[in-house]
């Protein structure tokens, strides 16, 4: 695998495996609701997908790995609450997309410091 490659699977990794990203993001969470968008939800689509937030956020086309952050701006626990909404507050990708790419190049950064 190039490095290209193993930079840009870096880069467009959104689950919250990296501790260190999630911190990230919990630092930045004014800057994620401020472009959040609310989403009107369908009682039908929403009752059919109860308790599976990433497979909702596939039908809208959205990377399923954000799952974790769309709980954290809607103060949810877990998938388990994801039922009963009327509608629910989704991040902008473009303003995750863009917190990603400056938390790997900080880490790069300090990963250089380091050694």
């Amino acid at each position: 695998m190039s490095l290209d490659n193993k930079y840009k699977e870096l880069i467009t990794s959104y689950d919250c495996s990296d501790a260190d990203w999630a911190h990230y993001v919990r630092d930045n969470l004014d800057t994620i609701l401020a472009s959040a968008r609310w989403v009107e939800l369908d009682p039908f689509t929403h009752n059919s997908m109860k308790y599976r937030l990433e497979d909702f956020l596939k039908d809208e086309r959205l990377d399923p790995s954000i799952a974790w952050i769309v709980l954290i701006i809607n103060q949810l626990g877990s998938n388990l609450d994801f039922i009963g909404l009327s509608r629910i507050k989704m991040p902008d990708f473009a303003t995750i997309r863009r917190l990603r790419s400056q938390y790997v190049s900080v880490r790069s950064n300090y990963t250089k410091v380091r050694e």
